[in-house]
C-alpha cells in the first residue's frame, strides 16, 4: 500500500510542478505580448528569433533545390559502361562504378535504373536486360 501512495504523491507533485511552469510560461507570453505590441522590447531575444527562421527559411528554401546531373549522363554513362564489357553484359552496380567525374557522381542508382527501363521500352528497344545484366538490344 505505501508504494501506491508514494507514487500518487509523485503524480500530485509533478502535476503541481507542471501546473506552476504553465502558469509562469502564460505569464511570460502574455508579457511578451504587451511589450511587442507597445514597441518596447527590452530584450534581443525576439529579434534573434526572427532572424533565426528567416535563415532557416532559407536553408529549407535551398535543401529543395537539389544539384541534379546534366541531362544525358545517365545515357553516356550507360553506354560507355555496355561498350566497354561488349557482350557480356553490366549490371547496374557495374554502371555505377563506370561514372567518371563530378557530373556523373551525381548520378544517382535510380536514375540509371529510370534510364534502362526507359531505353527498353522504346521501339526500337535502345537496351535489353537478361538475368539482371544490360545488353545494347540486337537489332
Amino acid at each position: 500500500m505505501s508504494g501506491i501512495l508514494k507514487f500518487e504523491q509523485a503524480v500530485k507533485l509533478l502535476q503541481e510542478a507542471l501546473e506552476e511552469s504553465y502558469a509562469r510560461g502564460k505569464a511570460d507570453a502574455i508579457d511578451a505580448m504587451v511589450q511587442a505590441v507597445s514597441g518596447n522590447i527590452k530584450s534581443s531575444a525576439p529579434s534573434q528569433t526572427l532572424v533565426a527562421n528567416n535563415e532557416l527559411e532559407n536553408t529549407k528554401n535551398s535543401v529543395h533545390e537539389r544539384v541534379r546531373a546534366p541531362r544525358g549522363s545517365a545515357e553516356r554513362v550507360i553506354k560507355r559502361a555496355i561498350a566497354f564489357k561488349n557482350d557480356s553484359g553490366v549490371t547496374v552496380a557495374e554502371i555505377m562504378s563506370a561514372r567518371e567525374g563530378d557530373l556523373e557522381k551525381m548520378l544517382v542508382e535510380s536514375s540509371i535504373r529510370g534510364e534502362l527501363k526507359r531505353g527498353e521500352k522504346l521501339t526500337p528497344p535502345r537496351y535489353t536486360e537478361v538475368d539482371g545484366k544490360w545488353y545494347f538490344d540486337p537489332v
